[in-house]
């Protein structure tokens, strides 16, 4: 564990272990602390860390299921002085595991979110804003599924494509108005929604070139998003300006290809994490979008929420 500046890695915390090999990580903070969660086959380890990256607590939760088949996706959904969530994959529905904010006040089973259509769930991620609305996102086959989760008894929002590669879910601001995003890689093209109503009008965003996006991330302050996309053998990433649907000067390959990307947002700029392949095994690199690059892009970004976080749910070989 290691806690991250726009300027680079302060100290290294603990490592973390799992007794079988993880499968999904997931990662939020919870006031001053940190909650980290990871998945070897049917077992979630989750640990509440201190500021400081000391761990306090280390629940263990069964996920119910046949052992040999993985979790491929979970995320984490910390509300301060009130609730965690654990949201993980159960055939075509979304099963929850909630605790109090407090550690060691043990857990209980959430609601169950049906997806209502065929297909497992492959992906899940929370998206909101500081302070605001949280959205829980499901991806399965062709369809997504975008839950309001300050209203459990809503129905989902619906995001139906076809030949579906990769999906990612933030949140846009306009005003006084903010609304979960949904993007899209099918086929050769890439699709981006806003999530009101039951069902969204897709917008088409300039293709890239190279063929089939086989990654994609929503990234930056929830005024302004980006979206970031990739193919799993080229480590070039393609940017996308969401509020104008065109398409960014791309950020050059660095020698290896792209499995991940996550991101946080503050005043200096869109700081990504790019985690390579598992032909480069651990590494990670940390790469700074200045505001004032983007700002000359037509991009103009400023840190009117502080410090917003992208979805931290991160998938491992």
């Amino acid at each position: 564990m290691s806690l991250h500046t726009s300027a680079g890695p302060r100290p290294v915390g603990a490592v973390l272990s799992h007794p079988d090999p993880v499968t999904a990580i997931a990662a939020a903070s919870l006031g001053e602390q940190w909650v980290v969660a990871a998945v070897g086959r049917r077992a979630a380890l989750v640990w509440t860390l201190g500021p400081d990256l000391v761990t306090m607590t280390t629940d263990m939760l069964d996920l119910a299921g046949a052992r040999d088949v993985p979790v491929p996706s979970i995320a984490l959904r910390a509300a301060p002085g009130r609730h965690l969530e654990l949201f993980w994959p159960s055939g075509q529905s979304v099963a929850c595991w909630e605790r109090d904010a407090e550690p060691g006040t043990g857990w209980s089973r959430g609601t169950t979110r049906p997806m209502g259509a065929s297909g497992s769930v492959q992906r899940l991620a929370v998206a909101g804003t500081p302070e605001g609305r949280t959205w829980l996102s499901a991806w399965g086959g062709d369809v997504v599924r975008v839950w309001d989760l300050a209203a459990a008894e809503a129905k989902p929002f619906t995001v139906d494509s076809v030949k579906v590669r990769a999906v990612a879910t933030g949140v846009r601001e306009t005003g006084r108005r903010t609304v979960p995003l949904v993007a899209i890689a099918c086929g050769n093209q890439v699709e981006i929604a806003e999530c009101e109503g039951w069902f969204g009008t897709t917008a088409l965003l300039p293709p890239p070139p190279g063929g089939p996006l086989d990654g994609l991330a929503l990234v930056g302050p929830a005024h302004r998003p980006l979206l970031v996309g990739w193919h799993a053998t080229s480590g070039r990433l393609h940017l996308w300006d969401v509020a104008t649907e065109r398409a960014l000067p791309a950020v050059e390959p660095r020698g290896y290809d792209v499995s991940q990307v996550a991101s946080v947002f503050d005043d200096a700029g869109i700081t990504l994490m790019v985690q390579g392949g598992p032909q480069v095994g651990l590494r990670c690199d940390q790469l700074l979008l200045t505001s004032q690059n983007l700002i000359r892009l037509g991009v103009p970004i400023t840190a009117r929420n502080a410090s917003f976080r992208s979805p931290t749910e991160e998938h491992l070989p």
